[in-house]
């Protein structure tokens, strides 16, 4: 039993799933090409891991001495997990905070912790987007139903189409929403695309 949770420390897989937890709910977001802080991670969820684990064992031999066995030998698992689960979901948290208020004390703007692909397509549900080329002319139109990440090689997008009635330009489309959004009866946000030179527009109506 020493020689597995030695395996598992020392190959970081007693992290990998708080890895995976907290970086799934962009809680953590480390890019293509930043191995050492996803490293950095995996190695501080592991010792957080081994404490817990090793604090639960002692906490059940002490208890179990004390005739408490079937319950504690559910409990003290059970009590564990959560602990683990609040930790994993609360330590990104901290730290962006602890961040954000010494960003604030040298008087800098807040940081923006996402990249502007995941920004944009992060609450895809809600909106509906139109995609045009550098020429202005419109390529698709629908509803977002999945769009890939900024970590992944590919930019591709999943849409419920919708193509408007009437031929839409980029700038007749852009002027016209943009006084829309000066009256609030609508909200606009725009992703460029200089790789694939085109203009993505996502359009909620309030």
């Amino acid at each position: 039993m020493k020689e597995i949770i030695t395996f598992l420390i020392i190959s970081g897989g007693l992290g990998f799933f708080n890895l995976y937890i907290a970086q799934e709910s962009d809680l953590l977001y480390f890019g293509k090409y930043n191995k050492e802080e996803r490293l950095a991670w995996l190695s501080i969820y592991t010792i957080i891991n081994f404490f817990l684990i090793k604090t639960g064992i002692v906490i059940f031999k002490a208890l179990s001495t004390i005739h408490f066995g079937v319950i504690v030998s559910i409990l003290i698992p059970v009590l564990t997990l959560i602990i683990d689960l609040i930790v994993t979901l609360l330590l990104p948290v901290f730290i962006n905070w602890l961040i954000e208020i010494i960003r604030m004390l040298l008087k800098k703007e807040a940081r923006a912790y996402l990249p502007p692909t995941n920004s944009f397509f992060e609450d895809i549900d809600q909106w509906d987007l139109l995609a045009f080329d550098f020429d202005g002319k419109l390529i698709n139109s629908g509803s977002i139903l999945q769009g890939t990440e900024e970590r992944q090689t590919e930019f591709l997008l999943l849409m419920r189409p919708k193509m408007p009635k009437v031929t839409v330009n980029y700038y007749d489309f852009l002027e016209s929403y943009l006084e829309m959004a000066k009256e609030g009866s609508v909200v606009i946000r725009e992703l460029t695309d200089y790789s694939n030179k085109i203009h993505f527009v996502k359009v909620k109506e309030v």
